[in-house]
């Protein structure tokens, strides 16, 4: 009852006004029960305070899927909208987030294909952060790069597996590292990339410390101000094959090329990895930032001369610390499983072999799946006032394109001059210029210009990621446990909703007023102390 009063609310203004909103799924197998689970969120724009809107995801469901096909899915999300507590009208749905899986994002039989069905302007988006994963992934298949990333998950396994490692691993940081924030080693994250670049990061910070606590496994007679509290360390033959192994792999000079050089070419998209999965990002704001990215990632490119001298002295003076002597692989006629590239010095080798692969397959990979011909709304990115006061010539065929909503519009056959009308009011303007879809909604008057509010409202609804249907999956873990495993869909569902909407409140007679209406009883309809 609680959770069908919180959908009510969320979902009042889209009922009653009619506004767009978009779908955003992604589905997980629930480990307890053994049951594939689908969750669905809404996005939408909020404006109860017409000059200062924003946008809201919300969790509204998650469903036991028996199948995992499209026809399933699509089905269960179309129920979920037609449930009493939302009653929203499918044909609204102006936008669909999910992940690039065939079964969500084939045309012609996938779940976006069958949503359209209902509603024919429900664009598609494949999720802008999945995108970004993939291309890295991609990128870090070059064997170089691919020998650390398992040489990293090799120390990081060394460590989590053995708690008796892991506490010599604390002795050597408090001795010699104290003022370090961390205490453990972290892993690189197989789905969520942001935790990798946290993990290269924290990794260099911990590189020497590694080296120190490695050779302490190896001789700890060498170091006996590593005793724990009941005496000296005995590691077994295996233990201490790995450590030797470990040592010698991060002692070599081609691991710390590879390494500085992945870190920093990733860096570029660190930030570009969080921003995406916010929750208020528009489809504007978005674009830029990846046109950006790859902008930056062209200029290293562009001027990878220079920016290699840099990193090849951090490299060095990395490897001056540790004792790593300057080095290149050793060349043969004939090679197969490693670059045999022709240079005259170490610096020309790492550069042709490992940092221009590298940025070249990450320049590929981000303009394959950033692609401008997949930006179905680019169109209205004409709306913002920071760029239609600069584009006169191009607004007739952005016009043009914005009349794919021509049935959202009250007034289509107004809209051009609309738009020269909205141009010329930011041409003039002395105050500084709205730069994003949002903050150009909180600007539009709907009186004076009803087809641009219109065209605002769905493109700031369009999503960007299904970054809001993952993270609702950290809550399922905690509701849906071992000892909850045969819990019904309905209450499952429900506990989630209100977890994830804590912050809304109800009065007590609200609920029981809406409890009275669900089960009508005689008992309820009078008291003793009537």
């Amino acid at each position: 009852m609680y959770a069908s009063k919180i959908k009510e609310r969320l979902t009042k203004d889209l009922r009653t006004k009619d506004l767009p909103f978009t779908i955003i799924a992604d589905e997980c197998t629930d480990p307890h029960s053994n049951q594939e689970i689908l969750s669905l969120c809404l996005r939408f724009v909020d404006q109860s305070t017409p000059n200062d809107p924003h946008v809201k995801e919300c969790l509204i469901s998650f469903m036991h899927l028996e199948r995992t096909n499209a026809a399933m899915i699509s089905r269960k999300i179309l129920e979920s909208l037609s449930d009493p507590s939302i009653s929203l009208d499918p044909s609204n749905i102006r936008g669909q987030a999910y992940d690039g899986a065939s079964v969500m994002s084939s045309g012609k039989e996938g779940v976006q294909a069958k949503i359209k069905e209902t509603s024919p302007l429900a664009l598609y988006t494949h999720c802008y952060a999945h995108c970004l994963n993939l291309s890295i992934a991609a990128t870090c298949k070059l064997p170089e790069v691919r020998n650390l990333i398992g040489l990293i998950n090799e120390a990081y396994l060394f460590l989590n597996n053995s708690p008796k490692r892991q506490q010599l691993f604390e002795l050597t940081l408090r001795e010699y590292l104290p003022e370090n924030s961390h205490s453990k080693l972290p892993g690189l994250c197989k789905t969520r990339w942001v935790e990798r670049h946290t993990c290269l990061d924290v990794f260099l910070e911990m590189y020497e410390l590694l080296v120190t606590f490695l050779d302490a496994v190896i001789s700890p007679h060498e170091y006996p101000h590593l005793k724990s509290s009941t005496g000296s360390w005995n590691w077994d033959k295996d233990t201490i094959t790995k450590a030797q192994g470990l040592k010698a792999s991060l002692l070599t000079f081609q691991t710390v090329v590879v390494f500085i050089t992945t870190k920093n070419i990733l860096d570029e998209v660190k930030a570009l990895a969080s921003k995406l999965q916010k929750q208020d990002q528009d489809i504007f704001e978005a674009y830029t930032m990846v046109d950006e990215v790859i902008g930056n990632i062209k200029s290293a490119r562009k001027n990878i001369d220079v920016d290699f001298q840099v990193w090849y002295k951090e490299m060095l003076d990395l490897s001056g610390k540790l004792g790593i002597v300057e080095a290149v692989p050793r060349k043969t006629s004939i090679q197969r499983n490693r670059s045999n590239i022709p240079s005259s010095t170490p610096i020309d080798h790492y550069k042709k072999s490992v940092a221009i692969p590298l940025l070249d397959s990450l320049i590929i990979q981000m303009q394959d799946r950033f692609s401008g011909e997949d930006r179905h709304a680019r169109h209205l990115l004409y709306l913002v006032p920071s760029i239609i006061v600069n584009n006169s010539q191009e607004l007739s065929e952005a016009a043009k394109g914005m009349l794919f909503w021509e049935n959202d519009l009250p007034f289509p056959k107004s809209l051009g001059n609309e738009l020269r009308r909205w141009q010329t009011m930011w041409q003039s303007a002395e105050k500084e210029l709205p730069n994003n879809l949002l903050l150009a909604l909180g600007a539009c008057d709907e009186d004076t210009f009803p087809n641009i509010h219109r065209l605002l409202l769905i493109a700031c609804t369009l999503p960007i990621s299904s970054a809001e249907a993952e993270r609702s999956f950290s809550l399922m873990k905690r509701i849906k446990t071992c000892t909850r495993s045969t819990m019904s869909e309905e209450r499952f569902s429900d506990l989630a909703v209100i977890a994830m909407h804590y912050p809304e409140r109800f009065k007590v007679d609200e609920i029981c007023e809406a409890f009275v209406k669900a089960h009508p009883r005689r008992l309820f309809q009078a008291t003793l102390f009537d």
